[in-house]
């Protein structure tokens, strides 16, 4: 139920790299975006995250599988509340209604790493394709209404007030 520790086996210029090199130039690859917005749970005291959603189906080596519909993390460090939700669907979108059990907060921090295209990723020629995209939500109360774009990663950041 409580991960401690990710590792990434390669760093560099490898299948599931966080960079590329080549020369005098370097790209970062989504997998370095998503451990650079899950920085935020380090250190960080882990909370219980209940996450619903209808279960996708996975057909894998000549079975039928399910996988969740969301996975969710959350932590707590300084008064700052960070909520991290991947969405895997390959091309549907989920709307999921998030709600916070104690403290409030008037405005969310979120960042997004998402692409139209499941297929899509950085290249040297354009480095940018894939990069996580910064945005606020204002609130009122400890609801809010979140559309998760297919096969994204999202993190939520609030002071708790």
């Amino acid at each position: 139920d409580k991960l401690y520790m990710t590792n990434i086996a390669q760093l560099v210029n490898v299948l599931q790299a966080l960079v590329l090199t080549s020369e005098d130039r370097m790209v970062p690859t989504p997998t370095y975006h998503v451990f650079d917005t899950y920085r935020a749970h380090k250190g960080a005291t882990s909370l219980r995250v209940e996450a619903e959603a209808d279960p996708i189906p996975l057909a894998f080596g000549g079975n039928n599988q399910q996988i969740p519909g969301l996975s969710a993390s959350a932590s707590l460090k300084d008064r700052v509340l960070t909520l991290s939700v991947t969405s895997p669907h390959a091309t549907s979108p989920l709307d999921a209604t998030l709600r916070l059990r104690d403290g409030q907060f008037n405005e969310l921090a979120v960042t997004e790493l998402s692409h139209k295209y499941l297929q899509a990723h950085n290249t040297f020629e354009m480095p940018g394709v894939i990069r996580p995209r910064n945005s606020f939500l204002t609130l009122s109360g400890r609801d809010w209404q979140y559309t998760f774009p297919p096969h994204s990663v999202t993190v939520f950041r609030a002071s708790l007030g």
